[in-house]
């Protein structure tokens, strides 16, 4: 899907709420990576007297909390007055699923998308009108942990680098760092890409894919954008912690499993260069770490020496 070249006087719903950067595109970009639907329904207030009108006032009288307002978006039809356009009309089913749900009625002030306006009377679209952000944040939890769950099952054997508090982590995704957030989604594209969960065999769907929800729909490739994406919400060089060394790792299989050597050659000299800065490759580098985090560093040191070493003979070695 292209971006449509429109420039925007504010960021778009998902990337307000995320609070991240926003190009301002028609899909954006961060939303067409992530496959969500982009929109621009927030109305932008000018300063001044609200007049008995404002948003704030009108959450009090409806007896609202502020956060059960804030994560609430419009999602279905625009109200009257408002412009729409072909791609809200008609989502494509790369789209994630936004259907309706069950939400307090909420009174949203219209406003036209191509200019910030003032305050205008407000009006009460129906009940179905609007979206709790929270359910679709629960329902990417609920497939995160699904695609983990394969993952302990068939791969930690050889990758035994995942400490048990990811399945919680993934669970409560709002209170997690970008590391720990791109570590847990570059895991699951790892898994997704190694267990060949996006390829059909024999025209069947594979029989793992019962295991995980439906809804969102996420592929290997989405879920390597998604991860990149956070990946970039910090640094890792003034953040280096075992997080930002697997995560290139993880983003190193999957690449390699996608036939793409030279992101996956970077992933990986990548992730061995964060583990050198860790001293993992130095004795010194354990001292004074409790047990459980000695062993998990040894772990992760010994898979990329392995890694390292097996993964060049293809290239390096005289062909006979």
């Amino acid at each position: 899907m292209a971006t449509i070249p429109v420039k925007r006087g504010q960021v778009c719903d998902n990337c307000r709420f995320r609070k991240v950067k926003c190009d301002r595109g028609l899909p954006c970009k961060n939303c067409h990576i992530g496959d969500l639907r982009c929109q621009y329904r927030h109305s932008i207030r000018r300063k001044g007297p609200k007049q008995g009108q404002g948003r704030r006032q009108t959450q009090l009288r409806q007896g609202l909390g502020i956060d059960e307002y804030q994560f609430q978006i419009l999602t279905s039809e625009a109200p009257p007055g408002s412009t729409s356009n072909s791609h809200e009309d008609a989502p494509t089913d790369a789209q994630v699923n936004t259907q309706p749900f069950s939400s307090p009625p909420t009174n949203i002030d219209p406003a036209p998308q191509s200019q910030p306006e003032p305050e205008s009377d407000s009006t009460t679209p129906p009940n179905d009108a609007t979206i709790d952000t929270g359910d679709l944040c629960k329902r990417m939890s609920l497939s995160l942990v699904a695609h983990i769950r394969l993952f302990q099952r068939f791969l930690y054997p050889i990758m035994p680098v995942v400490d048990d508090d990811i399945l919680a982590d993934a669970a409560r995704l709002d209170d997690l760092p970008p590391s720990r957030y791109a570590l847990i989604l570059a895991i699951c594209a790892a898994t997704r890409m190694q267990l060949r969960l996006d390829k059909r065999i024999d025209n069947c769907e594979n029989d793992l894919n019962a295991q995980i929800p439906s809804e969102p729909r996420l592929t290997g490739d989405i879920l390597v954008n998604l991860a990149e994406n956070s990946l970039r919400q910090y640094s890792v060089i003034d953040d280096t912690t075992l997080d930002s060394v697997l995560v290139s790792f993880f983003l190193f299989a999957s690449y390699g499993n996608l036939n793409d050597p030279r992101h996956a050659w970077f992933y990986l000299n990548q992730s061995i260069t964060l583990a050198q800065s860790l001293d993992l490759t130095k004795e010194s580098g354990y001292y004074g770490l409790p047990d459980e985090e000695r062993e998990k560093r040894r772990r992760v040191f010994w898979l990329l020496f392995v890694t390292e070493r097996q993964v060049p003979s293809p290239i390096t070695l005289p062909q006979n």
